[in-house]
C-alpha cells in the first residue's frame, strides 16, 4: 500500500468512527494540506486550525484536542495540536478549550490531579456509540478498504479503552484566559 492509499484507508476508518458517534460526514473536515506523521509543528498545527476557524465562523467555539504532557513521551503531532489549541485559546480565537489525555497516558493519571475530570459515557446508548466508534478503527475488511490501521497502531490502548471507556479532561473557559 502506498502512502496515498494508506491515508485514504486511515481517513475511511476515521469517518466510520464519526458515523458511529452519530456525526454526519459533512461535519468531518480534513485539512487539504496534510502533515507527514511526526512532522507536524506547533506553528503548522496552529495555521491549520486557524484556517478552519476563519473559514467556518461560529458564534462560539470550543477547541477539543489532546493535552500536551511535558513529563511523558507523547506523539509529537498530538502534543503540537494541543499546544496550538492552547495558543489560539489564549489569543481569544476560541471561547473554551477542552484538553483530553490520550488513553495511553490516561491510565497513569487520576481525576482531581491537575484539575482533571473523569468523563464517563452517560447512558447505555452513548456508551454503545463510543464503543462502536472505537470498533470502527479495528475493522478488518481489506476487500472493502478497512485495515484496522488505527487499532494496530495502539492496540493495547484500544483494548484498555474498550474495557473501560472513559477519558480525563481539563476544561479552560473565558475566565481562565
Amino acid at each position: 500500500m502506498d502512502r496515498a492509499a494508506f491515508s485514504r484507508a486511515r481517513d475511511r476508518e476515521w469517518r466510520e468512527s464519526l458515523l458511529a458517534l452519530g456525526l454526519s460526514s459533512e461535519r468531518a473536515v480534513i485539512a487539504p494540506e496534510r502533515a507527514v506523521d511526526g512532522e507536524l509543528t506547533r506553528e503548522k498545527a496552529k495555521e491549520i486550525v486557524l484556517d478552519f476557524l476563519t473559514s467556518h465562523p461560529a458564534v462560539s467555539v470550543t477547541l477539543k484536542t489532546i493535552l500536551p504532557v511535558k513529563d511523558r513521551p507523547q506523539h509529537p503531532d498530538h502534543a503540537n495540536l494541543g499546544l496550538a489549541a492552547e495558543d489560539l485559546f489564549r489569543e481569544g480565537k476560541a471561547d473554551a478549550l477542552e484538553l483530553f489525555y490520550e488513553p495511553i497516558l490516561c491510565m497513569e493519571r487520576r481525576p482531581g490531579e491537575e484539575g482533571l475530570i473523569r468523563i464517563e459515557p452517560g447512558n447505555g446508548e452513548e456508551r454503545s456509540r463510543i464503543l462502536k466508534a472505537a470498533a470502527a478503527y479495528a475493522k478488518w475488511d481489506p476487500e472493502e478498504g478497512f485495515f484496522a490501521i488505527g487499532y494496530h497502531s495502539v492496540k493495547n490502548e484500544f483494548d484498555a479503552f474498550t474495557a473501560d471507556p472513559h477519558c480525563l479532561k481539563k476544561r479552560m473557559g473565558r475566565d481562565a484566559r
